[in-house]
């Protein structure tokens, strides 16, 4: 008997000494990616164990580094990787055609019993990082009742009013924080705080877990934590006219936010496709993850917004405001809207997934005729279109995301009709990525199938609100660079036109230029296969750079006349009328590029002329506000010498060029994973030896996304200052410099002052004549 109960005692001691803490989902704090999600954590006296699920985006992939860490929070401890399950440890698992995730375990060493949160990361630039992960319930400490705590939606038609965390609420586009909390007759007062201004709510929990919330004891309305199924219906549609800029203000607040992220910054970036120019504006962030900017919008449209929790395109429209609560807490809606453009961006949020791209989810694409393909662009819409009915239906998304998404699925399946040629092109390569090299897919463009641009005769091109679908841009350029005469690429005709127009000038043509022309000619325009374009790339790629940057201006110019001939052909072809809403578009971008650069003069008869080749009203009125608004601009900048306020952009490089002063300075905005940047640096190198002992410093910026090992490897073989900046400094250079790709170059006189913020890539001849010029200066 003593045997046995001895047995027992000890089966129950090695229980307890075994036992496993299982936590199904943790909560956590901030993730800086939406691609990565923290499933299960297993707590053992031995191990601590996290489980992921990756969902793995097309054509990249996911890997686990050998030195990925888990830290208790407050601690400088870090407790790295033993082993992994699911996953070799540094192997890359790539996507492909079925299999878009993977989940994995990996273990680290045991918790302390005193710790309650850790964060996860990797001792990589732009590594996963997840931050306050839940291990251990930690004591609720706030001044507002938990029971509180949520996001709240009016239960009469499900809109989100009101959220009440632990530090901070949010309630009429602002984060508040909590100035006073007491109990007041059954029902409890919040009064809120925000800077100067202050509002006293009354709240109380009813019996059915409910909401009610008001600003006088006597008026509380219904409030619940469930999100509606259906959002708010709303029947407003875009108002005439579409085209009129306006004031944007985007604020919110990044539920969780923590200073260890190591950035409080993000980026607003977007191509204004009536100037065919990229702005970029800066979103500055709060310790307790507020934000607020404001920036100028020529007409709605999606914007590419990046912060420290990663990418995301958001629907902004001018004179309107829109407030973001990211990382609301709730699994189906991480983002939660309010403000005046909150419901279309709900409603583009539940539709988004409703396309798919046709190139990468039909293989089949390289191998259909082209009645084949025309049918399967018209099964695509057609399926489009019946999902977004059925959402409609049951969700009551608002009439202007409706509007946008009938637009988006018309003008993609136009553009992907037009596009027959392009899209095999790409459709081979993406085959070709998985094929032996003698396997390897060649493209031929075949002879287009006029008949099958039937099909979308009836697409509204004259729409007035085209302009709120980024498609109806991405179908203008197709309109305007397809020649269904010859369905290559129009650059080799483009080559021949100004060859032709140089030999009538009687301009010299140097031996190498006609080798590369004539080439241009029978391999590429009377004949092309994907084969003979990469001779061409290979063999006369610089003798073409070269040659269109002498012959720039000319080129430019017969560029857009040809794109405006084809433009114009094809609408007639397409639609049976030529003076359109696209073509009135096209003179309008043509006319808004040219008197936007910087160095820009006003001219009358320019403006004269443009007017009277649109006939679109609303597009004619917004070339004439535009003209007068940009006259009265160089009229006050010529009148007045106001001194500009500095930004931190301006700031930190008047800092890093300071010790340059008395000397031109030729910066390089770069990155050791550029492959254009290296080409460019290594491009620049005879150059920089023939100007060596001159007062000239090639000065080379770059961020954290540059490998330290990587970075320091490559610095001793280029010639020049090195400055790596923080991702804070980056944004707010990018800022300053409009910076939206790289390379991206910039020329700084002796005196300090910026000459060119974006000079554009050129041969190194070029290079040294604006150099010498600066030096003379």
């Amino acid at each position: 008997m003593k045997n046995l109960l001895f047995t027992l005692i000890l089966l129950v001691l090695v229980g307890v000494a075994t036992a496993q803490t299982v936590i199904e989902n943790p909560k956590y704090g901030i993730s800086n990616t939406n691609y990565l999600d923290l499933t299960k954590i297993e707590l053992s006296p031995t191990e601590t164990i996290l489980s992921f699920t990756v969902h793995i985006q097309p054509y990249s992939g996911v890997s686990v580094h050998e030195k990925s860490f888990i830290q208790p929070v407050g601690d400088t401890t870090k407790l790295y990787l033993t082993k992994a399950e699911g996953i070799e440890i540094y192997k890359n698992i790539t996507w492909e055609e079925g299999k878009d995730k993977i989940s994995y375990r990996l273990y680290f060493p045991k918790l302390e019993e005193s710790v309650y949160k850790i964060d996860f990361g990797e001792p990589v630039q732009n590594a996963w990082k997840i931050f306050d992960i839940e291990v251990k319930e930690q004591p609720y400490n706030s001044i507002l009742p938990k029971k509180f705590i949520g996001n709240w939606f009016l239960s009469e038609n499900g809109k989100w009013a009101f959220s009440f965390f632990d530090s901070i609420a949010v309630y009429d586009n602002k984060s508040w924080n909590y100035a006073s909390v007491k109990p007041l007759n059954g029902i409890t007062a919040i009064t809120l705080k925000s800077n100067i201004e202050q509002k006293k709510l009354f709240a109380k929990i009813t019996a059915d877990g409910n909401c009610l919330i008001g600003f006088t004891e006597n008026d509380l309305k219904a409030y619940t934590s469930v999100v509606p199924i259906k959002n708010q219906e709303n029947t407003e549609t875009f108002k005439s006219p579409i085209l009129e800029s306006g004031k944007v203000v985007y604020s919110g607040l990044i539920r969780g936010f923590t200073t260890r992220m190591d950035l409080k910054t993000g980026l607003i970036r977007f191509l204004n496709s009536l100037t065919n120019s990229m702005e970029t504006h800066l979103i500055k962030i709060a310790a307790d993850g507020s934000f607020h900017a404001e920036f100028s919008l020529a007409y709605p449209q999606l914007i590419f917004v990046t912060l420290p929790t990663g990418n995301k395109r958001l629907f902004f429209e001018p004179g309107k405001n829109l407030f973001e609560l990211i990382n609301s807490g709730i699994s189906e809606h991480p983002s939660l809207y309010m403000g005046e453009s909150a419901e279309v961006n709900n409603g583009l949020q539940t539709t988004e997934n409703i396309s798919k791209d046709i190139v990468t989810t039909v293989p089949e694409v390289t191998k259909m005729n082209q009645k084949e393909y025309s049918d399967l662009v018209m099964t695509f819409k057609k399926n489009e279109l019946e999902k977004l009915a059925k959402i409609q239906i049951e969700q009551l998304i608002c009439s202007k995301a409706v509007q946008i998404r009938k637009l988006d699925i018309e003008y993609r399946a136009a553009k992907n009709i037009i596009n027959f040629n392009q899209n095999v092109n790409q459709a081979i390569f993406y085959a070709n990525r998985n094929l032996k090299e003698e396997k390897k897919l060649s493209f031929v463009p075949r002879d287009f199938d006029k008949s099958i641009l039937e099909n979308i005769k009836d697409t509204p091109i004259n729409d007035e609100f085209a302009v709120t679908s980024s498609e109806y841009f991405n179908l203008l350029m197709a309109l305007k660079n397809t020649d269904f005469v010859r369905p290559q690429s129009p650059l080799p005709n483009w080559l021949t036109i100004l060859s032709s127009q140089l030999e009538k000038e009687n301009t010299e043509i140097t031996p190498e230029e006609k080798e590369m022309l004539e080439f241009s000619r029978i391999n590429l325009l009377e004949s092309f296969d994907s084969n003979k374009s990469k001779i061409f790339n290979t063999t006369y790629g610089d003798v073409e750079q070269k040659f269109l940057q002498k012959h720039n201006a000319k080129f430019l110019k017969i560029v857009n006349t040809w794109g405006k001939e084809n433009l114009s052909t094809n609408l007639k072809l397409i639609f049976g009328d030529a003076t359109s809403l696209p073509a009135d578009i096209n003179t309008l971008q043509s006319y808004l590029q040219k008197i936007n650069s910087p160095d820009a003069k006003l001219n009358e008869d320019d403006f004269k002329k443009v007017k009277s080749e649109i006939n679109t009203d609303f597009v004619k009125e917004y070339a004439i506000s535009e003209y007068y608004r940009l006259k009265a601009k160089q009229e006050v900048k010529e009148s007045t010498a106001t001194a500009e306020l500095k930004t931190e952009g301006d700031k930190l490089f008047d800092t890093l060029i300071n010790k340059f002063k008395g000397k031109v300075v030729f910066v390089d905005f770069w990155a050791t994973w550029c492959s254009p940047c290296r080409m460019g640096i290594e491009k620049m190198k005879p150059l920089k030896y023939e100007m060596a002992g001159k007062d000239i410093v090639f000065l080379y910026i770059t961020n954290q996304s540059s490998p330290e090992k990587t970075y320091n490897e490559m610095k001793p073989d280029i010639v020049g200052e090195h400055v790596k900046v923080s991702e804070d400094e980056w944004n707010y250079l990018a800022q300053k410099f409009n910076i939206y790709g790289i390379p991206h170059y910039a020329l700084v006189a002796k005196n300090g002052k910026i000459v060119n913020p974006d000079v554009l890539q050129m041969e190194n001849e070029e290079l040294k004549k604006l150099l010498v010029e600066q030096l003379n200066d």
